[in-house]
């Protein structure tokens, strides 16, 4: 079946389309024991994590990160951590890289961190970097 397509004129065009009517962009990594979401909305980049965040997840998670900043520059990064069970000294560095990336401007927010990890956290001292 052949993709229909409208083609307008550049008078047809009144304005783009609102922000919160853009489709997002999803993008999956997973491996035995983690697995990222990540959810692309213009320059807002929202990662889920669930499971083990250890050093096999943690060099997919950057290696994902850094082929999206490679594409485009964010102004803002959201880590949703309610499903994460573990976080290893390399997940804690990927963190921390990923948060450096934005030194020059935009926002960064770790939400939903439970018991576990924000104990590894505050024992670390990076909670006062993260959170």
């Amino acid at each position: 079946m052949e993709e229909e397509r409208q083609i307008f004129a550049e008078e047809d065009v009144q304005s783009p389309v609102p922000e919160e009517l853009q489709e997002a962009e999803f993008i999956n990594h997973e491996d035995t024991r983690f697995r990222m979401t990540i959810e692309i909305r213009n320059t807002s980049m929202h990662m889920v994590m669930e499971g083990k965040l250890d050093t096999a997840g943690s060099d997919g998670m950057m290696k994902r990160f850094n082929e999206e900043v490679g594409k485009r520059t964010f102004g803002e990064i959201i880590i949703d951590m309610e499903k994460l069970e573990y976080l290893s000294s390399s997940g804690l560095r990927v963190l921390l890289l990923i948060r450096r990336h934005l030194t020059g401007g935009g926002s960064f927010h770790v939400t939903n961190v439970n018991s576990v990890i924000r104990e590894i956290m505050e024992n670390t001292g990076f909670d006062e970097i993260l959170l």
